[in-house]
């Protein structure tokens, strides 16, 4: 038997959770809590040690003793007179615990906590909600859930297809196709009976009208004689003849066609699933503290208006395209017709393609709205803040160096590669997380949540590389993994400049306390690089910037003296800084960025 339970505030057992037991658990952002594993001796020779995740952090658990019965306890390190004990401070909604033990790699048990915020909390959120919604473009194009209890942007969550995203890129290629079907197409030729003045009635079809309309003869003069019949001259006021003509009611035409009715009607469909998620949630009876849920109803009603709307436009691009084609290879719509490889499908490229994407929408799952959430899947405020700062970075990059974005994808790491990873499909309810940007002066590259790993045999020349003394753990070789690394080369510059910034959502004092020391030892003392003859060499960070979403208690953080700060009169370089950076207030960080591209320039200066 296993037994799992939490205690809030104090470890009363009265009021301990049940966590084998529960499936949902609702604490306060500001609650204490403790976690107790208790596992008899055969369950902990099968499964070994326990460790428990909250979201993707992983919490300490030491071995506490034997009860009477030899049962093995395990505690949360963290006592609940200990400040790190509130794992969720500054959570705001969902996320899941996970209970695992070293032995066995899957989830043993996961219990989801719905966190309550303080009104403090809440308003922030409201203010960076309602930028990502403003910015709702910039938004959906790169940013998607990566918390395992947010939005499912497919009904699938193994299937590799989106029914919307696939529909939008098969019309594209309609529309750029139109020329290739017009030029190209299939069709068979068929006789078909016309009537014309000047008509023939030769062929056994005109013949058989004539013989069936012969109560349309009328008595004819020499001069308007048409129809020879006994002998006798008649007039005919239109004569059958037999054309050729093309028939495009074929297999291969009825596919393309009966897909953009059904493309319509989905979605037709899916904007009425939409609206009927607009609903309005009540308020929570906590006077003191909100849930997220009441937050966001408001910001996720306005993401799927916004959505509707970009359906609506799609809608009307499937009417036009789907009225271009009945033209060009008119055909019939009213039964489904299934794409399957023809001979004729096989020898022209652009059917070949029409037809993957038409099965590709096929496979594919409806999007499924799970409540609120539509809006990216955001389900704690240090996402939130982690998504708005992606966002604001980019803008900044933009802006302060002129820059175009030339690239962005996803990266896949692995202790087994090289740093920077290898390019990947990006994973539905991922955000891509590499960015490349440049100008004629500067090549720029910024990594999202990048992981640094300990030297190998796979390190190439110019690597970052993890040279802490960490061991590996159960989630394999130790690596860093900040949130922004930010690579500014520019042609005037004899090396590139190496930032890490990293997001927190919270306050000067706070990082003053628990952050700037251990991140400053983390990142300047202990990544360093490859040179070209394969040595490690002195660390490539110029500097780490970090993040804050709270300026009540300041707003920059210095490690230096003022005058050496990079924005004093007599900069250095490596150092440490933390500046309040929000939504509504970018300044200190572009000022920052301005002020180390002014010292490159100096020190670079020919």
């Amino acid at each position: 038997m296993i037994e799992w339970r939490a205690y809030i505030n104090e470890l009363d057992e009265s009021g301990s959770l049940d966590l084998i037991a529960c499936n949902k658990v609702e604490v306060r952002e500001i609650d204490s809590l403790s976690f107790v594993i208790i596992l008899e001796q055969a369950d902990f020779t099968i499964l070994g040690a326990p460790f428990i995740v909250i979201g993707d952090i992983p919490v300490a658990v030491v071995y506490d003793g034997n009860n009477e019965s030899g049962d093995y306890i395990y505690i949360s390190k963290e006592p609940l007179s200990s400040w790190q004990s509130k794992y969720f401070y500054n959570f705001f909604g969902e996320t899941e615990v996970f209970l695992s033990f070293e032995k066995k790699r899957v989830s043993f048990k996961s219990v989801r906590f719905d966190i309550l915020a303080r009104k403090e909390n809440a308003i922030l959120a409201e203010k960076m909600l309602g930028f990502l919604t403003e910015n709702m473009e910039d938004a959906v194009a790169i940013c998607f859930s990566r918390s395992k209890a947010g939005s499912k942007l497919d009904g699938d969550e193994n299937h590799h297809f989106n029914k919307l995203d696939i529909i939008q890129k098969a019309i594209l290629f309609f529309e750029r196709s139109l020329p290739s079907f017009s030029k190209e197409n299939k069709h068979s030729l068929k006789n078909e009976l016309v009537l014309a003045l000047q008509g023939n009635p030769t062929g056994p079809d005109s013949i058989y009208w004539a013989l069936s309309n012969l109560d349309k003869l009328s008595a004819a003069t020499h001069e308007n004689v048409n129809v020879s019949f006994n002998n006798r001259g008649y007039f005919f006021e239109r004569l059958p003849k037999e054309v050729s003509v093309k028939d495009y009611d074929l297999f291969e035409n009825r596919v393309i066609n009966h897909f953009f009715a059904h493309a319509e009607n989905f979605l037709i469909y899916l904007i009425g699933m939409y609206k009927d998620k607009i609903e309005s949630k009540g308020t929570h009876p906590y006077s003191e503290f909100i849930r997220f849920d009441h937050t966001m109803t408001r910001f996720s009603d306005m993401a799927i208006n916004i959505k509707i709307k970009d359906i609506e436009g799609l809608i009307f691009r499937i009417k036009m395209v789907k009225h271009s084609y009945s033209k060009t290879i008119p055909s019939k719509t009213n039964k489904l017709t299934l794409p399957r490889l023809t001979s004729y499908v096989a020898k022209n490229s652009h059917y070949r393609e029409a037809f993957s994407l038409v099965e590709s929408c096929y496979r594919s799952n409806a999007p499924k709205l799970d409540g609120n959430n539509i809006l990216l899947g955001l389900k704690n405020l240090s996402i939130i803040y982690e998504i708005s700062s992606l966002i604001l970075i980019h803008k900044i990059i933009l802006n302060t160096f002129n820059v175009n974005l030339v690239q962005q994808g996803y990266r896949e790491y692995s202790e087994d590669l090289p740093f920077g990873g290898i390019e990947k499909n990006r994973p539905n309810g991922f955000v891509n997380n590499y960015f490349s940007y440049s100008n004629e002066e500067y090549n720029i590259e910024l990594f999202y949540e990048a992981k640094i790993y300990p030297l190998s045999s796979n390190s190439r020349t110019g690597d970052f590389i993890d040279t802490s003394n960490k061991i590996r753990n159960g989630f394999g070789k130790h690596h860093f993994c900040p949130d922004f690394i930010l690579k500014i080369d520019s042609k005037k510059w004899g090396r590139p400049l190496n930032l890490i910034l990293d997001a927190k959502y919270k306050d000067l004092e706070t990082i003053k306390d628990y952050d700037i020391l251990p991140l400053t030892s983390k990142y300047l003392l202990n990544i360093h690089s490859i040179d070209n003859k394969g040595f490690l060499k002195i660390s490539p960070i110029d500097m780490l910037i970090i993040l804050f979403a709270h300026q009540k208690k300041g707003r920059v953080l210095r490690t230096v003296s003022q005058r050496h700060c990079i924005t004093g009169d007599n900069p250095v370089l490596p150092q440490s800084t933390g500046i309040f950076f929000f939504p509504e207030d970018t300044y200190l960080l572009e000022e920052h960025l301005q002020s180390l591209i002014i010292h490159m320039d100096k020190i670079y200066k020919t």
